[in-house]
């Protein structure tokens, strides 16, 4: 990977989900996505369902506040034999200089047990910069999610949810 990983403590553990919730990420977005409440929380991170989630706090630069950084990992490839980290959400959204730095804790802490990343939901500039700095676009035949919008309220265009924001990976 062209991205260097800095030191792991950039990233705060959180270990509640009262933790997560004292985190700035229930402003409202312009985009379409999760509603980050305290039930939403305690249910997607906390439920000890799947004991590879991880979820910590992140000092962005832009917005100048903690993210929401939230990761599992799975097997995956023939016989299972890729290991995974799956960034499951970042919010509130960032700018492309901070996913990297956020990339680069990632790989500081996970670096000697993973071999791969994966992000979701990427826009094309920022599926442009990732590509530059080694990872790959994987494009699928069918979507993998759908949005439906019988009333017609969503952009037509040069739309995208909230990168990593979403249920897919549960």
């Amino acid at each position: 990977m062209k991205i260097d990983s800095h030191e792991s403590n950039t990233l705060r553990p959180l270990t509640s989900a009262e933790q997560v919730n004292d985190l700035p990420i229930h402003n409202v977005s312009a985009k379409l996505t999760a509603m980050r409440d305290l039930p939403y929380i305690r249910w997607r991170y906390f439920s000890g369902r799947d004991g590879t989630v991880s979820a910590f706090a992140f000092r962005s630069r832009r917005p100048d506040q903690d993210v929401l950084v939230t990761v599992n990992q799975r097997n995956r490839g023939y016989r299972g034999q890729i290991r995974t980290l799956n960034l499951l959400d970042v919010y509130p959204e960032v700018p492309p200089e901070e996913w990297l730095r956020i990339l680069q804790a990632l790989i500081a802490l996970y670096g000697k047990t993973i071999d791969a990343i994966l992000l979701r939901s990427q826009n094309p500039d920022q599926e442009k910069l990732f590509c530059g700095r080694g990872f790959q676009r994987r494009a699928f035949d069918a979507p993998t999610g759908w949005f439906l919008d019988k009333a017609n309220l969503l952009p037509t265009h040069d739309w995208y949810p909230v990168p990593a924001d979403g249920d897919g990976l549960i």
